[in-house]
């Protein structure tokens, strides 16, 4: 099957709202921390993309009637001038791109848990006894990038908000392109320190962190369909 068949798993406003948050200047540390793979700096990267953009909406001027299927666009072969590596980790981040805890709510409420980290996790502490552990784990959870939004944005980076409604100055303080990337790169994190646990922490310690976890999201009061599953923890 090919990428332009598998990327039929998602509609093509999840693709369109990609294509515009990796186009932003803004965004550009995010990248390369979730995934994408070029062998070329990511400006040209970036120029190859907003150029199939403007060539996209010419088409959709033109004949907007059925519009371009962004999907043709990113996976058909010959419109966006990127190599098999850039499109492959492209869509391997979209394909895995959620934001909503429903979509994925074990990994999200491990990051959740995590937040509470080592406050809430007293028997995980013990079990693990050892602060350079601990302090490992913090390091690797505070890892983020930051995502407060510059007083002034890239006239490209202006256009596309123009063109999303996405607003910069938001009461809520939640800018799509950071705020949704930001999820995304913690859910990553997350992965990576489970991962870690699963390797470096004993049987035992693993076990009572996946219950200490389960036990946290529940006094918060965190949705879950069903009991926190360990992932990759061995318990």
């Amino acid at each position: 099957m090919t990428l332009r068949q598998q990327s039929n798993s998602r509609p093509p406003e999840h693709w369109g709202a990609l294509v515009a948050y990796f186009s932003m200047d803004v965004t550009d540390a995010f990248w390369p921390r979730l995934g994408f793979e070029s062998a070329r700096a990511m400006d040209e990267c970036r120029a190859d993309l907003r150029d199939m953009v403007m060539r996209l909406r010419d088409a959709a001027l033109a004949s907007p009637e059925p519009l371009p299927d962004i999907r043709d666009w990113l996976f058909g072969g010959d419109q966006l001038a990127w190599t098999p590596q850039e499109v492959q980790s492209f869509f391997d981040i979209g394909i895995d791109f959620e934001t909503e805890h429903s979509e994925k709510p074990h990994i999200s409420s491990w990051a959740t848990a995590f937040l509470y980290f080592p406050d809430m996790f007293e028997p995980t502490v013990k079990a693990i006894n050892h602060p350079d552990t601990i302090g490992h784990i913090l390091e690797m959870r505070d890892s983020e990038l930051p995502t407060d939004v510059p007083e002034k944005l890239s006239p490209w980076d202006a256009q596309i908000c123009a063109r999303h409604g996405w607003n910069p100055v938001d009461e809520l303080d939640y800018f799509p392109p950071l705020g949704d990337l930001s999820i995304v790169e913690n859910q990553k994190i997350t992965d990576q320190i489970l991962r870690w646990a699963s390797l470096n922490l004993d049987p035992a310690a693993q076990r009572v962190l996946w219950e200490n976890a389960q036990a946290v999201i529940e006094e918060l009061g965190v949705w879950m369909p069903e009991p926190l599953n360990p992932l990759h923890l061995k318990v």
